[in-house]
């Protein structure tokens, strides 16, 4: 029954699509002048990002990712008999690059967009596509976070409330089944891991697992949005549990980075396990925050290279989640 009404929506919003087209192509220049992410004078923000440009990753016939670089959120494209769908959209500034991008692949405009969670480099693409008629869907706490706008105090980052058009019309509060291009996608919740509104989106037939910022395979340390849900303990096992789903053909798609394996996730989650249980040890011993970050738990497990988040800005946002856990 649900995929009867979005096929009827679709086939509703199809008369827009040829104008939409032009509109995405004649845009890139009113964005970059217009839209915060290539702005100079950014208010209320300290991530700047310049160069939208994309490279494209082919998983198999019809199916692709536009990785671009560490600050932008891989985007997965799915083009076949439904059309074209999308999991994750970047910036509102990226819509034109990834409509070139899919039109070199063979694609159409987008009528379907995923979210895989509701950080602005990743469901930041949602109204441009919107205005023209893409129906998105994510979790129910991605709707109410893009709803009502978000600060997130460690980046220095305010973002406003998103427009109607931005808003995803479908979402659900554990799991759900969609059936696209030859694909049966369960999409799964996973509770307080990146942030409250993470989830997973596994495409069965072609064995690849798009997993949003659960796990960012950049060497940066893995960002946790503490103040909307997010935490250390729910990071690791949301991976577990992606790790549990994939076998050792699956191709994982991380939220930032390059395609990668199971392999390569396990040990990536032991790292950040090893990292935890460093830091139970200095919760139940009593440390405070400062000599936490002075006994540099984190780096004495692993080398993380330093983006926007050094090792003190990392453990100022997970100690405290530790604390309040004990």
């Amino acid at each position: 029954m649900e995929n009867n009404i979005v096929k009827i929506v679709i086939a509703q919003k199809l008369k827009l699509f040829i104008s939409a087209l032009l509109i995405l192509n004649t845009s890139q220049a009113m964005t970059q002048e217009h839209t915060p992410a290539n702005r100079d004078d950014t208010p209320n923000s300290a991530v700047v990002v310049r160069d939208l440009s994309l490279q494209t990753e082919t998983i198999s016939e019809g199916l692709h990712v536009l990785i671009g670089k560490r600050a932008i959120g891989n985007v997965l494209v799915s083009i076949g008999e439904d059309g074209t769908f999308l999991i994750d959209d970047q910036f509102e500034a990226s819509a034109p690059e990834i409509q070139r991008a899919i039109e070199e692949l063979g694609g159409n405009t987008p009528t379907f967009i995923i979210n895989s969670h509701y950080h602005h480099d990743h469901a930041g693409g949602n109204q441009p596509f919107g205005d023209i008629g893409a129906i998105i869907a994510a979790h129910d706490n991605a709707r109410k976070l893009l709803e009502r706008g978000t600060e997130i105090e460690l980046l220095n980052l305010v973002v406003p409330p998103a427009p109607k058009s931005a808003l995803p019309v479908i979402t659900f509060a554990k799991e759900m089944k969609l059936h696209l291009n030859g694909n049966q996608l369960q999409l799964t919740h996973m509770p307080d891991a990146h942030t409250e509104s993470d989830i997973i989106i596994h495409l069965i037939e072609s064995n690849v697992i798009h997993v949003g910022d659960i796990w960012n395979y950049t060497g940066n340390y893995p960002f946790i949005d503490s103040g909307h849900g997010g935490s250390l303990a729910g990071m690791i096992e949301g991976q577990r549990a992606i790790a549990d789903i994939a076998d050792f053909n699956t191709v994982i798609v991380p939220g930032h980075g390059s395609l990668a394996n199971k392999v390569e996730l396990v040990s990536y989650t032991a790292i950040l396990s090893e990292i935890y249980e460093n830091l139970i040890e200095h919760a139940i011993q009593g440390d405070d925050l400062e000599a936490v970050i002075a006994a540099k738990p984190a780096s004495k497990v692993h080398e993380f290279t330093t983006g926007i988040i050094n090792e003190a800005m990392w453990l100022s946002v997970v100690y405290p989640k530790i604390l309040e856990s004990l």
